[in-house]
């Protein structure tokens, strides 16, 4: 679905319009691309696996209005990358672990195998940065975008994710090893963004940055800034206020976040 502009329409009594603007199913779009994958079986207790996509992701338009304010003059048919688009996409997933009985070969401590059916599991994800629209002049909060646009139709691109994860577990047998009905207990540790990375998912249109739209140093803000004249204490305020409006949680990743639980099996 796209937005359509039909336009030169004859003028009578039952038509008093020369063109309006609708939704038509004229929309479409490609993906192609390939993934690679390299399985390695355990092996000294490690297992792993890499996986490696690239993949292309065009269309008419991302979502039905995308075309919006483009389709004064006719139906858009080039191909432009979607704003889902991701190039590359790279997942490194390693796991260790040890197992239980004859097969145990990790320490031991006062005989006892303290790393039986435990294992530690370290996984890497990067992503190219999706496209978007770089704009001309940057608009005021609470407004995302900016006017106009430079370049191509998401010609530009947001920075790259890297994300870093591990989890630590242990398994636990509660009953007899002969028991009909067994239960098990799991208490892992779980790291999310062990780097604390701050990646960016989102930046302003107009200058490619995830803290600055720009405005306050725009024509338009600094004459907004001089309106206040030789009130310091308002000036100042408006000043904070909108750097603090800026600043979107949205716009980035969570933080490290950690978690320790517990999990039955039965």
């Amino acid at each position: 679905i796209q937005l359509r502009t039909i336009k030169n329409l004859p003028l009578s009594e039952n038509n008093i319009v020369s063109q309006y603007t609708t939704y038509d199913n004229i929309d479409f779009g490609t993906t192609k691309g390939f993934t690679f994958q390299l399985d390695m079986r355990r092996k000294n207790n490690l297992q792993g696996t890499v996986n490696y996509t690239l993949a292309f992701a065009d269309g008419t338009g991302s979502d039905a209005n995308s075309a919006s304010g483009l389709t004064q003059n006719e139906v858009i048919r080039t191909l432009s990358p979607l704003s889902f688009d991701e190039r590359h996409s790279l997942n490194v997933i390693l796991d260790y672990r040890f197992d239980n009985g004859n097969k145990y070969d990790g320490p031991r401590l006062f005989g006892s195998d303290i790393f039986a059916n435990a294992g530690i599991n370290i996984q890497t994800n990067v992503i190219s940065g999706r496209p978007y629209t770089r704009s001309v002049d940057p608009t005021p909060l609470p407004r995302i975008g900016g006017d106009g646009f430079r370049g191509t139709i998401n010609g530009s691109r947001k920075p790259w994710i890297v994300s870093l994860d591990s989890r630590i577990d242990k398994d636990f047998n509660l009953t007899k090893a002969d028991a009909k009905n067994r239960l098990g207990l799991n208490i892992y540790l779980r790291v999310i963004n062990i780097l604390d990375k701050e990646n960016v998912l989102d930046v302003y249109d107009a200058t490619g940055s995830p803290d600055d739209d720009g405005y306050l140093n725009f024509a338009e803000g600094r004459n907004r800034i001089r309106d206040f004249g030789d009130d310091d204490r308002a000036r100042q305020s408006y000043l904070n206020a909108y750097r603090w409006g800026v600043l979107r949680p949205g716009f980035f990743t969570q933080p490290r976040r950690i978690f320790l639980g517990a999990r039955f099996t039965f």
